[in-house]
């Protein structure tokens, strides 16, 4: 792997390509954002309310559709910090691979959320089972690359 020097720093040459998968999250974020927005507005649930009650959902498909894509955006949001920190601490050592990982886990967000948005819960288990071994794969992948940089000190 070629390596090139910034602010003292050796870093992979191929480091721009964790960048660009990075930023693909923002997209994602508008996509979900945008989702959310429209279905609360079409739903008709005020804010501040998050959700709209269960009981509601339960006789309104644009309710239930409202809370599939707010929950979709919040569960994104609870995923996002690890995704991040994986992907940037595998970056330092294979940035390919980890560009590669966050690039495919957006693309199973984007369909998860709008399998989601369907108003059908469980049209999201594939493509949200599929993004949970992505987010395996670079918790462990960050842990190996921290821990052997670690170990390289010693």
């Amino acid at each position: 792997m070629s390596t090139t020097t910034f602010l003292g720093l050796n870093l992979p040459k191929e480091l721009p390509y964790v960048g660009v998968a990075l930023a693909s999250t923002l997209y994602l974020m508008l996509y979900q954002a945008h989702n959310v927005v429209q279905a609360r507005t079409k739903a008709g649930v005020k804010y501040p309310r998050v959700y709209a009650d269960f009981d509601e959902a339960e006789k309104s498909i644009d309710k239930m559709r409202f809370n599939c894509y707010q929950r979709a955006h919040q569960n994104t949001l609870e995923s996002l910090p690890l995704i991040y920190v994986g992907t940037i601490l595998t970056g330092l050592k294979h940035p390919i691979f980890a560009a590669g990982a966050c690039g495919l886990w957006v693309f199973t967000r984007f369909v998860y959320t709008a399998r989601y948005g369907s108003g059908k819960p469980e049209k999201r288990a594939l493509s949200a089972r599929a993004g949970y071994m992505i987010l395996l794969a670079l918790i462990a992948s960050s842990t190996y690359v921290s821990v052997q940089s670690a170990l390289s000190i010693v």
